[in-house]
């Protein structure tokens, strides 16, 4: 059995406190390190932070032009990269896109897929995203889908996957940095069935200082046997 570490989490972009923010999320994943992480809502400023703390210890995927794209999603690999895909997700109005990497530990070939979904309330889009996702896969591969779906509902999805239960992580009641009243699962990790979860938790749950918190999603941290 392969043991296998993921960690997942939406940034959140805005410019609260962000250095703070930032250098604080860079910490929590040194602590865990885990062997692959899936980050959202990455822009310029929010890279240029990452890479200075964590270049020497991960391989990095973008999938945004660093002049052109608000934000984007990057992918941390602490082994080489062998696969890099990124494509646009169908009927996307925010640029959304599909950002896939495969990368060999041990003997087994790992795929990771980063996900941001549109953010707004067309499920049917998102489904229709999902969908073009779920036909690049096969139940052969070892999979981990990860990022924020922006979906409320249960996901169908095919029978060979797992959507991991976890606590809400976006929860206003927990997290000061949001505003309003609002609780969901937004953020997901799809996997195939057959790993054997050993530990999940959120992260990023306590403030840094001042009510002060990471971001304003909790983030999944998870390990499996494969």
């Amino acid at each position: 059995m392969t043991k296998l570490s993921t960690l997942t989490y939406n940034l959140w972009f805005d410019n609260y406190h962000m250095q703070n923010r930032i250098r604080y999320i860079c910490e929590i994943i040194l602590d865990k390190r885990p062997d692959f992480v899936s980050l959202q809502e990455v822009t310029l400023p929010i890279f240029t932070i990452l890479k200075k703390n964590l270049d020497k210890f991960y391989h990095f995927s973008i999938s945004f032009e660093m002049e052109s794209d608000c934000y984007g999603t990057v992918i941390l690999s602490k082994f080489p990269i062998i696969q890099h895909i990124v494509m646009k997700l169908p009927k996307t109005y925010m640029n959304r896109k599909y950002h896939h990497i495969t990368a060999k530990k041990g003997n087994k070939l790992i795929k990771i897929i980063g996900i941001h979904l549109e953010s707004d309330y067309k499920t049917d889009l998102k489904y229709e995203q999902l969908a073009e996702i779920f036909d690049k896969i096969t139940e052969k591969d070892n999979i981990f889908i990860m990022g924020d779906t922006n979906m409320e509902d249960h996901v169908m999805m095919p029978d060979y996957l797992e959507d991991v239960e976890t606590d809400y992580t976006f929860d206003s009641t927990k997290n000061a940095n949001i505003k309003g009243k609002y609780r969901s699962r937004l953020d997901r990790i799809f996997m195939n069935k057959r790993c054997k979860i050993g530990k999940k938790e959120l992260i990023g749950t306590e403030p840094i200082y001042d009510n002060v918190y990471p971001s304003d999603h909790f983030g999944i941290f998870l390990e499996v046997s494969l």
